[in-house]
């Protein structure tokens, strides 16, 4: 009867193992998020000038 029970009690616990690496597996890691925040400056893009107006502001 203990040796039984041993014998169950491994089972369940390679049972155990195995879904949880196939739930990993299914769902991905949650992995941490280490990634800089850029967001908090604003991004200004500079406009450069048409050559046509670049030559009426010559004239």
């Amino acid at each position: 009867m203990k040796k039984i029970k041993k014998t169950f009690r491994r089972i369940l616990y390679i049972l155990l193992i195995v879904a949880a690496a196939a739930g990993a597996g299914m769902f991905g890691a949650i992995m941490p998020n280490y990634r800089r925040q850029d967001d908090l400056t604003t991004k200004i893009e500079m406009v450069e000038q048409s050559s046509e107006a670049h030559k009426e502001e010559k004239e």
